[in-house]
């Protein structure tokens, strides 16, 4: 039996034996069915700072390139003839990203955050690289379905980064609880945060905080990582009926608007819209598309312009609006959205 292992076993004893465990029960939130966006790819992940496979003897897989810095921790028993390292991973995929919970320490990635030996302490940060640019709606960390091991969900908080801004959150627990009544899964909820709201290709999770019934804890574990959000849109440009400015919009005379999506070197509009998705107006999923005419180039540049014609009234417009909203899909279902100015009479 590992030293880890004993150790385990006599905290959990501790535990029950204080009243503790009843205490973190009463804390714990079961999630369900409360993360209520579509899974987002995940397409391979790095780390700076880790223990290298065997630390504690859990044993992980990476198969980008792992640089050791130099540092080593102890502490923990290691099974493995690097395991003590501290190194760095990068352009790869493993453990966190595979779509596999372990059901024990094989499978499941030991980090810590305490000092290593050169008296510094570790502090781990994870880069998510995601398979598109999404808004971010949920994070969610799961540490390993180990039954009794109170190393899985002792995570407690961390900082997560989207496109340079940063916040600082706690995690709420999910899952069924072990046999120690801690649920070994932790989800980071973005939904009421300003990083909603930044489509990005990539999360970076760092600051790291564990806790063990309260006392604070320097190890935590991850068997996967999942992330919930939605596919952002595709930003093209638009000119509201083009060739005129202001874009005026009368709202009760039953006419229709202009409006041209631009072509670039990178998006040929007149053959990558599908028409058929295409909604204006106020918020831009008003459902006011009359047609779509032949392509035109619109604003000199050579391409062709895909320019389509939507019923004023049916856009929502009320007195003061400054900017009319589009939105659609390409044929490959990309979502698309443009904004301009518009003023509104009536």
């Amino acid at each position: 039996m590992s030293k880890l292992i004993q150790r385990e076993r006599c905290l959990k004893a501790r535990a029950f034996v204080s009243g503790a465990c009843a205490t973190c029960v009463t804390a714990v939130v079961t999630l369900g069915t409360a993360a209520s966006a579509a899974p987002v790819p995940i397409i391979g992940y790095d780390v700076a700072q880790t223990p290298r496979s065997g630390f504690g003897c859990w044993f992980h897989d990476y198969d980008g390139t792992v640089t050791n810095t130099g540092r080593t921790v102890s502490g923990s028993v290691v099974c493995s003839a690097d395991g003590g390292l501290i190194a760095n991973y990068s352009g790869g995929g493993g453990t966190l990203d595979d779509g596999a919970i372990s059901t024990s320490t094989i499978g499941t990635h030991l980090f810590t955050t305490r000092n290593a030996d050169d008296g510094r302490p570790i502090s781990p940060v994870i880069t998510l690289h995601l398979g598109g640019t999404y808004f971010v709606n949920a994070i969610n960390v799961f540490g390993g379905d180990l039954g009794g091991n109170f190393i899985p969900g002792a995570l407690d908080g961390m900082t997560v980064e989207i496109n340079g801004s940063t916040i600082a959150l706690a995690t709420t627990p999910f899952g069924e609880l072990n046999a120690i009544g801690v649920a070994a899964n932790d989800q980071v909820d973005l939904t009421h945060t300003a990083l909603a709201v930044v489509a990005t290709n990539q999360i970076v999770l760092r600051n790291f905080t564990a806790s063990f019934f309260g006392f604070p804890f320097d190890q935590f574990s991850i068997s996967e990582i999942t992330v919930d959000g939605s596919t952002a849109a595709f930003a093209v440009g638009i000119d509201i009926k083009p060739g005129s400015f202001p874009n005026s919009i009368n709202i009760r005379n039953g006419g229709r608007t202009a409006v041209a999506i631009l072509s670039s070197r990178a998006f040929d509009a007149s053959r990558e819209v599908d028409e058929t998705t295409l909604t204006f107006g106020r918020t831009g999923d008003e459902k006011s598309l009359a047609f779509c005419g032949e392509p035109e180039d619109v604003n000199g540049d050579s391409l062709p312009d895909l320019v389509c014609h939507f019923q004023a009234g049916a856009g929502d417009f009320v007195p003061g609006d400054t900017s009319g909203v589009l939105k659609g899909n390409t044929l490959a279902g990309v979502p698309i959205q443009g904004a301009d100015s518009v003023r509104i009479i009536r």
